[in-house]
């Protein structure tokens, strides 16, 4: 019986084998809610339902958008949602609800000036595609790799692949050599343009990544939206791919079942361990100890 692998499987794999272990082997996936959670996932449904409407409609239903109002029942309803996951307690205060929906509705009001918009969603000659696109792909007999797309453009001949990451204060230069964070889109690159039948160089990538405060005391002027491009030529793609495929083939064996026949050792670092849900000692799940 077959099975399917996602991005976030080959992440947690790569960050600490166990991680990966004790989350799809053992299937003690462990819910974390938090504020930042809550509030990515609103500003993707907020700034989706906006495209929806620009392309869809015209500029002026998508500047007549309350998008305040939006953004703030996605918060809301996220934080319900989010709730129901825990045993007790709450995801988030009251402040930091407050405190994200500001900063949200900056990041948005200025995304939607057509002076800042039309250098990240142009509607000249460019369509939406689609929203949430599920890409599902054999990427081997037995294992299919499933995502979603968050934003595609066309202009007719290319296509354009947006994913949205919700930051502090935007990417630094670590950020951006990360090769987790980069190799996201350049996957979903190869494998749409298998499912699409077109040519990798008929594909682009774009990371937009929404910033909720700006540096202080900086001269010149930060926009709010920052746009990142990963190298995605065709040796960056291949690899990239192959990296993924090594994993897939690490972890299923060939009827696509998660192999219990082989070693996930411990590889803990401040920062993995740091945002690890198995971290915490009361759980009993993770001792942090290299193997």
């Amino acid at each position: 019986m077959g099975t399917t692998v996602s991005y976030s499987q080959y992440a947690a794999h790569s960050e600490c084998p166990f991680k990966y272990k004790r989350r799809y082997v053992d299937g003690n996936y462990i819910a974390v809610p938090n504020i930042h959670a809550i509030f990515g996932t609103a500003m993707h449904e907020t700034i989706q339902e906006w495209l929806i409407i620009l392309y869809g409609k015209s500029q002026i239903a998508a500047n007549e958008m309350d998008y305040i109002t939006y953004l703030k029942d996605r918060m809301s309803a996220n934080f319900l949602e989010a709730k129901k996951k825990l045993k007790e307690g709450y995801p988030a205060t009251r402040e930091e609800m407050v405190e994200f929906w500001k900063q949200g509705v900056e990041t948005l009001e200025w995304l939607r000036k057509p002076k800042n918009r039309i250098k990240y969603y142009a509607l000249k000659g460019w369509r939406l595609h689609g929203i949430e696109i599920l890409l599902e792909v054999d990427v081997r007999p037995n294992v299919t790799y499933k995502g979603y797309l968050d934003i595609v453009l066309t202009n007719g001949k290319k296509y354009k692949i947006i994913d949205l990451k919700t930051s502090t204060k935007g990417w630094g230069k670590w950020a951006k050599k990360d090769k987790l964070k980069n190799q996201q889109l350049v996957l979903y690159k190869k494998l749409y343009a298998e499912k699409l039948g077109v040519p990798l160089e008929d594909i682009d990538i774009e990371f937009h990544i929404l910033k909720r405060k700006l540096w202080e005391d900086i001269e010149f002027v930060q926009p709010r939206v920052q746009r990142w491009t990963p190298s995605h030529g065709i040796v960056s793609t291949n690899r990239a791919y192959k990296d993924f495929m090594e994993f897939v083939d690490r972890v299923f064996d060939e009827d696509g079942n998660r192999r219990t026949d082989i070693e996930y050792p411990k590889t803990p670092g401040e920062y993995t361990c740091r945002f690890c849900e198995f971290s915490d000692p009361a759980l009993g799940l993770c001792d942090q100890t290299a193997d």
